[in-house]
């Protein structure tokens, strides 16, 4: 093989090694967070009723407010131990106006969690 000709392969075996990169680089997806939080105060917030309901939040002041629909996925905690809505509601009854993370799915609206800090009695 001439000197020439093993150039050429060289640059053919290169132009290829590239493009079967680019292909494969091509297979990753960007993630993109579609999670939003908002952090306001209890009294901003009305708890969905039931499991299956709606929380409505005013995210800031002279906001509109959101609906966000609950789920059997909503998560609630009390500082990072899990609580269900019922403890949830009854501790915020007597907490007075703690502040509460909400966080949702931004293109749906569905709510994932609701976070409120450790509140007396929930250790």
């Amino acid at each position: 093989m001439t000197s020439r000709a093993t150039s050429l392969l060289v640059m053919v075996i290169a132009a290829l090694a590239a493009l079967s990169s680019v292909r494969a680089h091509a297979q990753f997806r960007v993630m993109i967070n579609a999670e939003e939080g908002i952090e306001t105060s209890a009294s901003s917030v009305v708890l969905p009723s039931s499991t299956e309901g709606s929380l409505l939040v005013t995210p800031c002041t002279g906001c509109a407010p959101l609906t966000l629909r609950a789920s059997a996925q909503t998560r609630y905690f009390v500082g990072d131990n899990p609580v269900t809505l019922g403890e949830l509601r009854a501790m915020l009854a007597t907490a007075g106006d703690v502040q509460l993370v909400v966080t949702y799915d931004r293109e749906t609206r569905a709510l994932n969690r609701v976070i409120a800090p450790y509140l007396a009695g929930s250790r």
